[in-house]
């Protein structure tokens, strides 16, 4: 029964999605973490099992032994029902909580009115705009948890974390049910805005790309009434749809000197320069440029520098600091993260899963000199675009990599092979391996100094 109890706190306790998941793995041995047994998982299992337990003695006692016993192992067989139940039976009492809830974390924001909440959301960057503004914003800026994707999560954090020391409160809006980001703001007022990307990443969960942009443009519409929102004019379906953000006050940002008429003002990057040491590129801001220098890689973090030094900017920060404060900044953990493993140049991008990502990597890798390694999974959450997204992500990977490490049997791994051998790249250099344990023993027998190897979208087990 804890089996589907972690499958059902995986999928966030969503039905639909937890009943196929338990059907696509029902006979695979995949590992399982850690189940998280908070008041819900309690109630939900003990309903389950005491139904279970219930019908089975019911049988037992009043059925032929003959007839009861087939009955008794197809109801364990099937016992995710019992779950499914058990979380029905308990929405009621999480209604009322979530009221409870909802009051409490509203009379402490009250009692914190100079609090500047900064929302961010969309597809991808988030987390790393996030992780970047910690650094470039004072010492009572505190930030929400990578975890916080349910309603209740992020109040419970809310109602914890904030105190009366704090002055900025960052707020990340993960993978959200429709209109719950307009509750939370509704609740968090908050006067700042960012909205990086909108992708592919979330159609599993949204089924098709209108109400992902719907729920995404859900932040910009519901800031303060002089809130600002910052938006990433690269990105068709951000720059296309900015009337629904209307009338929020727009400042928008690019790297390829695109501009939108909707926008108060526009932030230009030019002179960009990748390298495998870093970025450099210029701003103008208020009538002055500036010069910055990054440690972080890739195009996509110069995009999310320049979200973060608007957001900066915006909340008081001086130009002049931001340009030593960038200069300093440490690497985020698994975002394409240069790290040296053996003597070997290793580009951790392990804590991102989304097409814009992928590509920027690739694009990261192509810069070195020696053998190229990519070693991937593929990307979750795509839904029916999967095969397709995936063998095009073959596709452009067979252009820059010398090998292709795929782990895991999956679709994905399928169709990323598909994709390479589609543009004539040598079998042999698609190499199989269970999981990243045998991605570093093929690391330490086959690549030799000079050699990079990029880790890209190492997932949980549920997506092996």
């Amino acid at each position: 029964m804890t089996r589907f109890l972690y499958y059902y706190q995986l999928e966030r306790y969503e039905t639909t999605r937890f009943v196929k998941r338990v059907f696509k793995s029902y006979f695979k041995k995949l590992g399982r973490g850690k189940i998280k047994f908070d008041g819900k998982a309690r109630f939900v299992l003990v309903v389950a099992l005491v139904i279970f337990l219930i019908i089975s003695s019911a049988l037992i006692f009043f059925t032929p032994y003959y007839l009861a016993a087939p009955i008794i192992i197809l109801l364990w067989l099937l016992r995710f029902i019992f779950l499914l139940i058990g979380k029905l039976a308990f929405r009621p009492l999480e209604i009322r909580m979530e009221k409870k809830k909802v009051e409490s974390v509203s009379q402490k924001l009250t009692s914190l009115p100079n609090l500047v909440t900064v929302g961010i959301t969309g597809s991808s960057g988030k987390s790393s705009i996030k992780e970047i503004l910690k650094q470039l914003l004072p010492q009572n800026t505190i930030s929400s948890d990578n975890e916080n994707d349910t309603f209740m999560s992020a109040l419970e954090e809310i109602e914890n974390k904030l105190t009366s020391d704090h002055k900025i409160f960052l707020c990340e809006f993960g993978e959200l049910k429709i209109g719950e980001i307009t509750r939370l703001c509704q609740i968090l007022k908050p006067s700042l805005g960012i909205l990086p990307s909108i992708n592919e990443h979330h159609l599993d969960h949204f089924k098709n790309i209108d109400k992902t942009v719907d729920h995404m443009f859900e932040l910009l519409q519901n800031l303060e009434a002089e809130g600002t929102g910052i938006v990433n004019l690269d990105v068709e379906l951000v720059n296309e749809k900015l009337k629904k953000a209307l009338p929020t006050r727009l400042i928008g940002y690019s790297l390829e000197n695109r501009e939108n008429e909707l926008c108060q003002k526009v932030v230009l990057a030019t002179d960009i320069n990748l390298g495998t040491h870093g970025s450099d590129f210029t701003l103008t801001i208020n009538g002055t440029e500036y010069i910055f220098h990054s440690p972080l890689l890739g195009k996509n973090h110069v995009s999310n520098l320049l979200a973060s030094i608007i957001c900066a900017v915006e909340l008081g920060e001086k130009p002049d600091e931001l340009v030593r404060k960038i200069e300093e900044l440490e690497q985020i953990p698994g975002r394409l993260e240069y790290k040296r493993y053996k003597n070997i140049d290793v580009l951790d991008d392990t804590q991102s899963s989304n097409v814009s990502g992928f590509k920027d990597a690739l694009g990261v890798l192509s810069l070195y000199d020696g053998k190229k390694v990519i070693a991937t999974l593929g990307i979750e959450g795509i839904g029916h675009k999967s095969s397709d997204v995936h063998k095009f992500l073959g596709f452009i990977t067979s252009k820059t990599a010398d090998l292709i490490l795929l782990i895991g049997k999956s679709d994905r791994t399928d169709s990323i092979s598909a994709g390479a051998i589609d543009n004539n790249f040598n079998k042999k250099n698609i190499i199989r391996l269970r999981d990243v344990r045998e991605v570093y023993r093929f690391v330490d027998k086959n690549l030799k100094e000079g050699d990079v190897v990029l880790l890209e979208n190492s997932l949980p087990e549920r997506y092996l």
